[in-house]
Formats: structure tokens, C-alpha cells, sequence
């Protein structure tokens, strides 16, 4: 006899024994208000959810918002600031590093897909190593 037709075997005893248990048993009938029970867990559960974003985090947005909106708007425009100083030492040597160099648009739009690609790819080996876990 080969393995298959011995576990064939073992199956057909089992579900026969099966079969007899559960006869024996009979079946077991829900409480009249079983489907209306269940529905009502369900939306218990669906109507329980939380915002994406709580009140803590808006309020830190509009914060953000408000201060970046008062900042140019109040900003003046003429004068000699601290700020203005530091940012025109700085721009003047960025200018003068990189005079004469010339990217094409082509350039800067592949430079850009690259980096967002570098960009994702640890969150893509993370979700590939939570799979291969699994």
C-alpha cells in the first residue's frame, strides 16, 4: 500500500467518526435576536473611530499656519536686519561656487526621481522584511 491510499484511509475514518459525533450531537440553534445582536456589535464597532488627525495636531498646524502667515506679512522689507545679513554672506558664496554651472531641466528632473526614490526605499526593505516575517 502506498502512503496516499493509508492517508485516504485515515481521512474516510475520520470524517466517519466525525459524521457519527456530530449526529449524535445535533445541532445547536442561535437565540431569536442572534442576526439583530451581531448587527449591532457591528456598528458598535464601526461607529467607535478616532480623526486622523486629533485637536492637539490642528491646533499645532494652524499654530505653524499663523506663525509662518505673521512672519511675511510683518517681515520688513527695508533695513538692515541681522537675518539679512547672515542669508546675504551666505548667498554670496553660493553664487560664487557654483557661477557658470548650468543644469538642463532633463538634469534637475532626474536628479529629483532619484531622490525620491532613495527616499523610499528604506520604508520599501522595512515592508519587505514585515512580509518575509510572516
Amino acid at each position: 500500500m502506498s502512503k496516499e491510499l493509508i492517508m485516504e484511509k485515515l481521512s474516510n475514518e475520520q470524517e466517519k467518526v466525525l459524521k457519527t459525533a456530530f449526529n449524535e450531537l445535533g445541532l445547536e440553534k442561535p437565540s431569536e435576536n442572534f442576526v439583530s445582536s451581531v448587527m449591532e456589535a457591528v456598528k458598535a464597532k464601526q461607529s467607535i473611530s478616532a480623526p486622523l488627525i486629533n485637536k492637539r495636531g490642528w491646533a499645532v498646524i494652524v499654530l505653524v499656519f499663523l506663525t509662518c502667515f505673521s512672519l511675511l506679512a510683518f517681515y520688513p522689507k527695508e533695513g538692515p536686519i541681522f537675518f539679512d545679513m547672515v542669508f546675504s554672506n551666505r548667498t554670496d558664496f553660493f553664487q560664487s561656487l557654483f557661477q557658470g554651472f548650468k543644469v538642463s531641466k532633463t538634469m534637475v528632473m532626474g536628479i529629483s526621481l532619484l531622490g525620491l526614490f532613495l527616499l523610499q526605499l528604506p520604508f520599501l526593505l522595512k515592508m519587505m522584511n514585515r512580509e518575509r516575517r510572516l
